[in-house]
């Protein structure tokens, strides 16, 4: 229909709801080929499409309109039945079937398009807008590219100067890093803090013990100090409190 091409059909329910025979679509009876001849007749006429069929066609995109639109609108009302709970104190809204036949199938399409076409108008209006501004910034761009200085020693004295901030705060920041390692060292708990220092002692003198056998391995023995201790002759048989022994 939308094609605005006449239709033959045959004449099931489902067809005659939305096809009136001699208005939008032609209908023949079932398993009736003298009927489907003389409607082909009717229709082509010295192998043109005859007036009635021109005037059928030319009825039939109204139809199909209505039919979409007849469609989308009843499957949308019987989408909001099925989810939408009113509350008791609400009047229930009027059964689909109980619209009449006329408004669901004759729409008011004027007014539709008078609403598209001012739609067109100000879209249109937009997009030209549009490209008027873009145009003009396009022609102002080579002007204002024009304006800017071509000295390049200036702006080679920009650049070295951006360069040396760049280095001074990449060594600054370098500088600040280091500081903050030394002085931020976590401390721990006192615990902790004993274990550590047991720890250096005990590698304190490992480390010792390491330097006197390496010592001794290269034949250089470890010097003692040697004791010098002095006893009296009354002393070998019962110390005495003046008895005084060297420190080591």
């Amino acid at each position: 229909m939308c094609l605005e091409k006449p239709i033959i059909a045959r004449d099931l329910p489902i067809i005659k709801k939305y096809v009136n025979h001699g208005v939008n679509g032609l209908l023949f009876p079932k398993e009736n080929i003298k009927a489907l001849t003389q409607i082909t007749l009717q229709v082509v006429s010295k192998g043109k499409l005859s007036s009635l069929a021109t005037n059928i066609a030319s009825t039939r995109e109204d139809t199909a309109k209505n039919m979409m639109a007849l469609d989308s609108i009843e499957g949308y009302a019987s989408l909001i039945e099925n989810i939408l709970h009113l509350p008791s104190e609400v009047a229930s809204p009027r059964e689909i079937s109980e619209i009449p036949s006329d408004i669901k199938t004759k729409w008011q399409w004027h007014l539709f398009e008078a609403i598209d076409d001012r739609e067109y108008v100000n879209r249109t209006l937009r997009i030209h807008h549009l490209l008027d501004k873009v145009e003009g910034q396009r022609n102002r761009a080579p002007r204002a590219i024009s304006e800017i200085p071509t000295n390049d020693s200036f702006i080679y004295d920009l650049w070295e100067e951006e360069k040396r901030d760049q280095i001074m705060k990449t060594r600054r920041a370098r500088e600040d890093d280091e500081v903050r390692d030394k002085t931020e060292q976590p401390r721990g708990t006192w615990e902790e803090v004993y274990k550590n220092a047991k720890k250096a002692d005990r590698n304190k003198n490992d480390f010792h013990e390491r330097d006197d056998g390496e010592l001794e391995r290269t034949g250089q023995p470890f010097q003692q100090k040697p004791l010098n201790l002095h006893f009296s002759r009354n002393s070998l048989d019962a110390p005495d409190s003046k008895t005084v022994f060297p420190p080591l």
